[in-house]
């Protein structure tokens, strides 16, 4: 076990950035519940249902995939900011999301939002390393800021490649069960 582990180390992004991710990303979510159970209001994800059960299967994949995978590049890119860009779109995102399956889970009950929600098990991970991906390119680019001289990337960019490969895995899989929950009308 160890031995996989220090694999998986050598080949992903350093676990402490998936730690710190995993921590504004939970500050996101609690935000979206506590928020939801105290400004009930009508949840908008019916709309968006609608149009997207306008789509065939492979559509509804393909249009459900694009716009996590965009989330994700815009995310990445944002490290350019420092952290903070991409810390505000993922507290965001996370907070919209939250904030829906609490009046979801208020208005239709706990198993209706485990039945409307079950891709979250993946796309949630898929947002995590991807702000954490997001973060590993700050810390490099803050270090070449920092010396500017011959900075060296090592085995960085294949982490970072490794990482994003890992990453849209998770969003085509989390794509596929959402696009099943609509073709069969689950949602």
């Amino acid at each position: 076990m160890k031995y996989i582990l220090n694999h998986i180390e050598k080949c992903f992004i350093p676990s402490n950035k998936i730690a710190y991710a995993a921590f504004v990303s939970s500050i996101g979510i609690i935000s979206g519940i506590v928020l939801g159970l105290l400004f009930q209001t009508q949840s908008s994800s019916e709309n968006i249902v609608q149009i997207i059960t306008s789509y065939n299967f492979l559509d509804n994949i393909y249009e459900i995939f694009m716009n996590n995978f965009r989330i994700s590049i815009i995310t990445i890119v944002l490290s350019i900011t420092f952290y903070s860009g991409a810390t505000l779109l993922t507290f965001v995102n996370l907070y919209i999301f939250s904030y829906s399956a609490t009046i979801n889970t208020i208005q239709n009950g706990i198993q209706n939002t485990l039945t409307k929600y079950p891709h979250s098990i993946l796309e949630l991970p898929a947002i995590i390393i991807s702000l954490a991906i997001s973060y590993y390119i700050s810390d490099i680019l803050m270090a070449y800021l920092k010396d500017n001289s011959n900075y060296v990337y090592n085995d960085k960019g294949k982490k970072i490649t490794v990482s994003f490969i890992f990453v849209i895995f998770l969003l085509l899989l989390s794509s596929i069960i959402e696009s099943s929950l609509i073709y069969f009308n689950f949602i």
